[in-house]
């Protein structure tokens, strides 16, 4: 019979301690279902202001006149801008433009030629129910051409206390979302193990279009409110 040497005699005895270390180390596994899902919450916060185009077009055969006219027409506009006590850092040149052009009114076959000269600023109304008068009184010094900028209307910061409540609901939703699963696997929410915050963001949508109800009625536009959306990543332990 093979004698064994000392040294094999301690490799087999210590490989069943190494075995059963992995074992009971592979052994310790959480007998409970982790599900891990996400929930959304929203809320609102107040729109803070509009942004409005307002420009002024004028064409000449005199390219001088046709810059003149239109500079005199824009000196209106931004008097009338003045004494409706709006900051002049709220306005700017959005655009402007100077080409040759056809006489938008010769209507014949072969209309004049001349200049044309198309100057547009961006105004900001800091108070949203304003923007309808400010259009109207624009309208009455000379500008032609009237429009609500969208993607303006609200703040990129969030409202903390509309997030705040955004986030309670989003919790509500992934609890919501958890006790459906679990139901439809026979099984029941035993505890929270992880939340992860997610993202907490204004949505920046269009504003509504001039409303105009009668002739004689200032011009409202509508204004809703930003809606705020907050989300939180939670993992959910289910047993039977």
């Amino acid at each position: 019979m093979k004698r064994l040497s000392k040294v094999q005699i301690a490799v087999l005895f210590a490989a069943p301690l190494l075995i059963g270390a992995s074992l009971t180390e592979g052994a310790v596994m959480s007998p409970y279902t982790q599900l891990s899902l996400s929930g959304v919450g929203y809320d609102q916060q107040q729109t803070e202001y509009m942004m409005i185009g307002a420009s002024a077009s004028n064409f000449s055969m005199s390219p001088s006149n046709a810059i003149e006219r239109n500079a005199a027409t824009m000196d209106k506009l931004r008097r009338k801008l003045a004494q409706l006590r709006i900051d002049p850092k709220d306005i700017r040149t959005s655009n402007f433009q100077f080409t040759k052009a056809r006489d938008p009114e010769d209507d014949s076959s072969s209309p004049r030629r001349g200049y044309a000269v198309n100057h547009q600023l961006a105004v900001v109304v800091r108070d949203p129910k304003r923007a309808g008068p400010v259009m109207d009184a624009l309208v009455d010094v000379g500008a032609d051409n009237l429009s609500v900028q969208n993607r303006h209307g609200y703040s990129s910061e969030v409202d903390p206390e509309a997030l705040r409540r955004a986030r309670g609901d989003a919790i509500k939703d992934a609890r919501a979302k958890a006790a459906d699963y679990a139901k439809s696997l026979d099984m029941r929410v035993r505890r929270i193990v992880e939340i992860r915050d997610g993202s907490g963001h204004v949505t920046d949508r269009p504003v509504a279009a001039a409303r105009v109800a009668a002739m004689d009625v200032p011009t409202q536009i509508d204004a809703p409110a930003a809606t705020v959306v907050a989300s939180v990543n939670v993992v959910f332990e289910l047993e039977k």
